[in-house]
């Protein structure tokens, strides 16, 4: 989980101390929790003061002064960075951690209140509870200072009927003057203290409120709203309603479009030798380096970490063997998909077959690109004839683009059909076609200029640069950041669904049978979950979170 900084300078901490050992992280987490509980928003600080205040080292220089608002928004940023990858037990927090749905409850206030206090500067990562289980939580030291002096909520009040009576009456004299209906209500809730949705709920039921109309979408506009929602995890009866159409209409229409899509993309054919084994369909798609692991499929968006992740990991013969039993199964999933779609039936059932076949074939690709990561820096070094991180950050960037481009075609059209030999062998075709494609490039780079020097350099994410073909069925795993904020029991379920954390991508009636329950309740559950991740990946774009994977 990443934050994202309004000071610089705290963003320059953040990776700085991401380098530092756990002994020495869970130092600077304790320092900087008791210094953002002494912070005043009101007030400014110097860069050196808080750099000696969470890490104990005082710079010779005393630096820029920083806004006490914005840095108490991004020390809860810092916190969070800290303590990413920590094992921290929630009884050694300060006063004991506790998660967001309890916390929500100790505080009196909903959780949608507490997420606004994070913006606000309430520290919240990730901890291990006496169960076992890891959620995100804060300190009650945090969360008793982020509550003190905030008004206590007071219960909703019912209008009974005779205020109801004098809204109405109000609200007729004020139209009655041509003043316009909202802002009628918006000075009835005034006068009232009543909240403008509590006023137009009064004006709705009395039948004096017209809503505005929905704006009537042509048909090719409507399927692009469509589309578009289904990559937000939004279901097609949420857009019927926001546009005044038919929800079994729109629901039918969104598996049409949905099956268009499938029909439009291009999938990679190839042919294994395993393939032609009676038990195929059975043994290739659950081998057992295909079931586990699959939290390698997300890679860091830094180009420096990928290197040092590179650094001594080339491949062993037994790591070779588990790279190519991933490729067949790959090209089995895309395989299946790839038969079954021309035939597609606009149903759900097939649809998510489908999907869920190409969707667990992506995530196999991603795993692809991280275990072949080494081979892919090392290509490049050795093409440059010195170290990647030398060249400037426009032409990292370039080259670590070429490079994903190229390791995509290579294992879209790799068959190990022809005896193995000296360049026949996946290393060996890989490596191959690496250099062929990034010694062109090089050429024009030797003695460029001056070697440069990068603590960070962000990249594109090589996802789907990796499996292109994954995009129809995958736009929304730009939500797995915020999923990590969601209480256990959500999270679960979209992990299972989508296949972002450990385990593969589940199709409906799968997820069903390890959830348990009936189908139309396990659909609800996911309408529920997607809607508060939705909401979540909202606040972690505008507020101190940032959606990076």
């Amino acid at each position: 989980m990443s934050r994202r900084f309004r000071l610089a300078e705290v963003a320059g901490l953040a990776r700085e101390f991401s380098y530092a050992p756990p002994a020495a992280r869970r130092r600077l987490l304790d320092a900087a929790e008791r210094l953002l509980g002494e912070l005043d928003p009101g007030a400014s600080y110097p860069l050196d003061f808080v750099v000696y205040r969470i890490s104990g080292y005082r710079p010779e220089q005393g630096g820029v002064l920083l806004a006490g608002e914005a840095l108490r928004h991004d020390l809860a940023g810092l916190i969070a960075a800290i303590a990413r990858g920590l094992d921290l037990p929630a009884e050694d927090r300060p006063g004991g951690g506790i998660d967001l749905a309890a916390a929500a409850r100790e505080a009196g206030v909903s959780e949608r209140t507490l997420h606004r206090w994070r913006d606000e500067g309430l520290a919240t990562y990730p901890m291990r509870f006496a169960d076992g289980s890891v959620r995100v939580g804060c300190a009650r030291a945090a969360l008793r200072l982020a509550a003190s002096g905030r008004r206590t909520p007071r219960a909703p009040r019912r209008s009974d009927a005779a205020e109801r009576s004098r809204v109405l009456a109000r609200f007729d004299a004020l139209r009655a003057r041509l003043v316009a209906p909202t802002r009628a209500a918006g000075l009835i809730a005034e006068e009232f203290s009543r909240s403008r949705e509590g006023v137009r709920k009064i004006l709705r039921r009395a039948g004096r409120w017209e809503g505005r109309a929905p704006r009537r979408l042509d048909a090719r506009a409507f399927a692009r709203v469509l589309l578009r929602a289904a990559d937000q995890l939004i279901p097609p009866a949420v857009v019927a309603a926001r546009h005044g159409r038919d929800p079994i209409a729109t629901a039918k229409l969104a598996r049409r479009l949905r099956r268009d899509r499938l029909r439009a993309i291009v999938l990679p054919r190839r042919w294994f030798a395993t393939f032609e084994l009676p038990d195929a369909a059975r043994v290739i798609p659950t081998a057992e380096v295909v079931g586990r692991g699959h939290a390698e499929a997300w890679m860091p968006l830094d180009a420096v970490r990928l290197v040092e992740e590179s650094r001594d990991r080339m491949p062993a013969r037994r790591g070779v063997v588990e790279i190519e039993t991933l490729l067949a199964a790959e090209a089995w999933l895309l395989r299946v998909a790839a038969e079954a779609i021309p035939s597609l039936a606009p149903n759900e059932s097939s649809l998510d077959s489908v999907e869920t076949a190409i969707r667990r074939a992506g995530r196999i690709r991603q795993r692809l690109g991280r275990r072949l990561l080494p081979v892919v820096i090392a290509r490049l070094e050795q093409s440059l004839g010195g170290p990647l991180l030398a060249r400037t950050a426009g032409e990292v960037r370039a080259l670590l683009d070429l490079a994903w481009r190229s390791l995509a075609s290579i294992l879209d059209g790799y068959e190990p059909t022809a005896p193995v030999g000296r360049g026949r062998s996946l290393m060996g075709v890989v490596s191959l076609g690496l250099d062929r494609a990034i010694a062109p490039v090089v050429e024009g780079l030797r003695g460029h200029r001056a070697s440069a020097r990068h603590a960070s350099l962000g990249i594109d994410d090589p996802r789907l640069v990796l499996a292109p073909w994954l995009a129809a069925v995958d736009a929304a795993s730009r939500f797995r950041g915020a999923v990590l904020d969601l209480d256990p029991a959500a999270r679960r379920l979209l992990e299972r669904r989508h296949g972002w954390g450990e385990e593969a991508a589940r199709s409906l009636h799968e997820l069903a049978a390890v959830e348990g329950g009936s189908l139309p309740r396990l659909l609800r559950r996911l309408a529920e979950a997607q809607t508060e991740l939705r909401m979540t990946s909202r606040r972690r774009a505008s507020g101190p979170i940032s959606g990076q994977i």
